[in-house]
C-alpha cells in the first residue's frame, strides 16, 4: 500500500490473525492429544507446519516476482476464505461443541 497508515492496519490485522491460529493450534494440541503421546505429536505437527511454512514462502515468493503482489494478496484471500469456510463445516459438524 502507498498509504503508511493503511499499510500498518492491514500489518496489525494480519499479525492478530496469526496470533489467533497460533494459539488456536497450541489449543488443540493439547486438548486432543493425549500427554503420554503430546511431545512426539506436536514435534511432527511442527516439522510438518514448518515444511508447509517454507514451501508456501517459496511458492508466493515466486508467484509474486512472476505474477505481481496483487496475485499474492488474492491467492491469500482466497485461501483464507477456503480456511474459514472449512472450520465452520468441521464446528457444524463436530457435535462436542
Amino acid at each position: 500500500s502507498k498509504n503508511i497508515y493503511l499499510f500498518i492496519l492491514g500489518f496489525v490485522i494480519f499479525e492478530f490473525s496469526l496470533g489467533i491460529a497460533n494459539t488456536s493450534y497450541f489449543t488443540w494440541v493439547y486438548d486432543y492429544i493425549p500427554e503420554e503421546v503430546r511431545a512426539t505429536y506436536s514435534s511432527a505437527l511442527n516439522s510438518v507446519r514448518a515444511f508447509s511454512g517454507f514451501i508456501m514462502s517459496v511458492f508466493l515468493g515466486k508467484v509474486i516476482q512472476d505474477l505481481g503482489y496483487n496475485t499474492g494478496w488474492i491467492i491469500a484471500l482466497v485461501s483464507t476464505l477456503i480456511s474459514i469456510i472449512w472450520l465452520l463445516k468441521i464446528h457444524k459438524n463436530d457435535k462436542n461443541f
